[in-house]
C-alpha cells in the first residue's frame, strides 16, 4: 500500500463526493499478498463494526469505484476496462459524478460500459459533451441489445428507443 496509492485514493473519493465519512485505507492480509482494506477513520468508538453495517450499498459502491480508479491511476498501462452497471444503487449526484469521471478516464482508454440505466447512460453523453465543449472532445459509441421473437443479442447504433428524442424517434 503506497503512499501514492492512498493519495489516488483520497483524490477519487474526493472527485466522486464519497466523502462524507472520514475513510483510510490500511494494508491486511498476509505476507506476499497484495491486499488492503478500508476503514473508518477515528473507528476505535465504533468497535469491531463493518463498514458495510454503517455505509449504504451506494456509499459502498462509491467507495469501491474510487479504489479501483486509483488502483487504475497508477497502473502502468492504458488497456481498456470494462464496467457492468457500475452505477446500480447509486443516487443522481454519484451517478452524475461517476459518469464524468468515466468519460474522463475516455480520455486516456477505452471504456467499455454495460447498462440498463437510462439515465445514467444520458449522464454519460453529457459528460462527453462537456468534455468536447472544453476542447478535449472523447469519442463515444452506443450500442443498444435487443431481442426480437426469434433471437436475442440484436445490437443496434445508437440510444434504446425510451432514450431517443422525438426527431430521433420519427427517423427511426
Amino acid at each position: 500500500l503506497t503512499p501514492e496509492l492512498v493519495r489516488a485514493f483520497k483524490t477519487e473519493l474526493e472527485a466522486l463526493g464519497a466523502i462524507r465519512m472520514p475513510i483510510s485505507v490500511k494494508p491486511c492480509g498476509a505476507t506476499g499478498e497484495t491486499s488492503h482494506e478500508m476503514l473508518l477513520e477515528g473507528g476505535n468508538a465504533l468497535g469491531r463494526t463493518r463498514m458495510s453495517q454503517i455505509l449504504s450499498e451506494g456509499e459502498a459502491r462509491a467507495i469501491a469505484i474510487a479504489g479501483f480508479l486509483s488502483e487504475l491511476k497508477l497502473a502502468p498501462h492504458a488497456n481498456a476496462i470494462v464496467l457492468d452497471d457500475p452505477v446500480s444503487s447509486l443516487d443522481h449526484v454519484f451517478t452524475r459524478k461517476i459518469a464524468a469521471r468515466l468519460a474522463r478516464e475516455g480520455l486516456k482508454r477505452q471504456v467499455i460500459i454495460f447498462t440498463h440505466n437510462i439515465a445514467f447512460l444520458m449522464e454519460l453523453e453529457d459528460a462527453c459533451m462537456d468534455l468536447a465543449k472544453a476542447g478535449t472532445p472523447v469519442a463515444v459509441a452506443v450500442h443498444t441489445l435487443h431481442r426480437d421473437a426469434k433471437s436475442s443479442g440484436i445490437t443496434v447504433d445508437g440510444v434504446p428507443w425510451h432514450a431517443m428524442k422525438v426527431n430521433q424517434r420519427a427517423h427511426y
